[in-house]
């Protein structure tokens, strides 16, 4: 996602009025923004933290481009707890339980596509996280989730930095 968007904004390719949505997960409410061993390196890999954690970023990122890109329209998009092969594969104690409350896929894509296909004032401030077709809160009420925009530029520069090791010289 962040190589994809940065790579479209340098060759400026999202003129303004362009949208960017980023399909997230409610899982990130209940994680703060982790910025210590992005790679895994020191931690043994985690599957359903590391999903969190990078659902988290995304929404932190999306934040910090709307600041910066205002006339670029960002968002991020939560579909609901939807009935995919992802979830039965990651969580299955979780999907066997709630089976009979999951959104199906059409359900859960609802969201993204009201995202997508939105007249921009039809849609709250850049930025915004979405859920049911609605801005929410990026933060459960005392989750201690808050990350500080110290911690969301830093994210941005470690982004930063992994993006330049994808970019070849011109030659």
């Amino acid at each position: 996602m962040y190589i994809l968007t940065k790579g479209f904004i340098e060759e400026q390719a999202l003129g303004d009025g362009s949208r960017v949505v980023t399909v997230t997960s409610g899982g990130m409410l209940s994680h703060p923004l982790e910025l210590d061993d992005m790679q895994w390196k020191k931690a043994g890999f985690d599957a359903t933290k590391a999903y969190a954690k990078h659902k988290r970023q995304q929404v932190v990122i999306t934040d910090v481009w709307a600041k910066k890109y205002p006339s670029i329209q960002f968002l991020t998009t939560h579909p609901g707890w939807a009935d995919t092969p992802a979830l039965r594969g990651a969580m299955p104690d979780f999907h066997e339980k709630m089976k009979e409350k999951l959104r199906t896929a059409e359900e859960g894509a609802d969201c993204i596509v009201h995202g997508v296909a939105s007249e921009t004032k039809d849609l709250g401030p850049n930025g915004s996280f979405y859920t049911d077709r609605k801005p929410v809160s990026k933060h459960l009420t005392l989750a201690f989730t808050q990350e500080s925009s110290a911690e969301a530029n830093r994210l941005e520069e470690l982004l930063d930095e992994m993006y330049e090791t994808t970019q070849t010289p011109n030659s």
